[in-house]
């Protein structure tokens, strides 16, 4: 383990703080205050990089008694949790989280991260957007074996029969209610860092448990960085990518699944397109979560539009009002909407959005007479 660079040691009228500057700052990096034992450790950690050499030095200089040391390693691991939490710890060199502690990083919508943990319990549908090692990422997810040393608590802003979501102060708290392996997640305000608590045994199960909950930090982080996911299915048509939205069971990829049949067009994602807005268009990442279509394109496209679908006895496409737009587009988000702020976020988003792509309802049966539909309304707006 190491210092992160990018941090320094101040007083501050006799109160010591860990104060980021630089790029940490254009970041949103915050610092931290320290009490006598925190500035020991880390004036230590410029000349010892192991858990182990941390520790002796820690009971050589304040020359601790044999029954003293259990509660000093419990006081390091503390602060070495608090300061692997905010990231100021470099997480290279670390003891280990599990016995063989492997490193995996990706590039998902523009966002790098890097997965730290068994290696098992990293989902194969993270492979096509694996990149290259980097010291700097956007977000480090560490995987942790068995429980917190403390269970935060926090307003609670979202429960239901599968999650609990609290705000602490200065993180928020995910408690996992019907996965086996997978039982807590922390990640702080900037959405830069997050830990999950796990049990073994490492395998497929917590892999897949893992891949859903790694979304929740990371579509966190993308609303951060004003890019929206839209709960929808999509095809590439005339080089544009065309987003088909509806609520579960609606037939999102019953409808696509026709545009590849009848016309041979190539689906992109089964569940979710991550979309941004530039100056003057709208475009779509691909992303590994899509639902069990098992679809996830890794491109970026230019959006062409998006279709609301809706059942119907006959096919006929809808025009929609402004606010109809903005509004139904944003319902269909999944985004975060924990807060007012979220939802506030969100809605600004698909306003802006709805002004630039066509946005209209499809009433369709399941016929193939669905597609030649939607496809004539999509010709049209593609010839103007």
């Amino acid at each position: 383990m190491r210092q992160t660079k990018g941090y320094c040691l101040k007083e501050i009228a006799g109160v010591f703080y860990l104060l980021p500057y630089g790029q940490l700052i254009s970041d949103h990096c915050r610092g931290v205050q320290l009490n006598e034992t925190g500035i020991f450790l880390w004036n230590t950690l410029e000349k010892v990089h192991s858990r182990s050499e941390l520790l002796e030095c820690f009971i050589r200089h304040y020359q601790a008694e044999k029954e003293e040391i259990p509660a000093m390693e419990a006081d390091l691991d503390t602060f070495l949790r608090q300061m692997r939490f905010y990231g100021i710890i470099d997480m290279e060199d670390s003891w280990n989280i599990c016995e063989k502690p492997a490193y995996q990083y990706l590039k998902i919508g523009g966002i790098s991260i890097k997965l730290i943990g068994p290696k098992e319990a990293f989902s194969e549908n993270f492979l096509p957007f694996t990149a290259d090692a980097c010291k700097n990422t956007d977000l480090t997810i560490e995987v942790l074996i068995g429980s917190p040393d403390c269970h935060k608590n926090g307003e609670i802003l979202i429960r239901n029969n599968e999650l609990i979501v609290c705000e602490g102060k200065e993180e928020y708290i995910f408690l996992f209610l019907k996965f086996k392996q997978l039982a807590e997640m922390y990640f702080d305000k900037s959405g830069t860092y997050a830990c999950f608590y796990c049990q073994p045994p490492f395998g497929k199960e917590l892999a897949e448990e893992l891949f859903h909950a790694v979304r929740f930090v990371y579509l966190y982080l993308a609303q951060k960085r004003g890019l929206f996911a839209l709960h929808s299915a999509s095809i590439l048509y005339r080089d544009k990518a065309w987003l088909f939205s509806g609520h579960s069971g609606m037939g999102k990829s019953t409808h696509t699944n026709l545009w590849n049949r009848i016309l041979g067009t190539q689906i992109l994602n089964g569940d979710l397109n991550l979309m941004e807005l530039t100056s003057d268009s709208a475009i779509v990442h691909g992303t590994p979560w899509c639902g069990t279509s098992g679809i996830a394109d890794k491109h970026t496209y230019p959006i062409g539009g998006i279709v609301l679908l809706k059942q119907a006895k006959q096919d006929v496409c809808v025009k929609l009002s402004e606010d109809e737009k903005a509004l139904l587009v944003m319902q269909r988000l999944i985004s975060p909407a924990w807060t007012k702020e979220m939802i506030e976020e969100n809605l600004s988003f698909t306003s802006r959005l709805a002004k630039i792509v066509p946005v209209f309802r499809l009433e369709c049966t399941k016929e193939d007479s669905a597609v030649y539909t939607v496809k004539e309304r999509i010709d049209k707006f593609l010839s103007f």
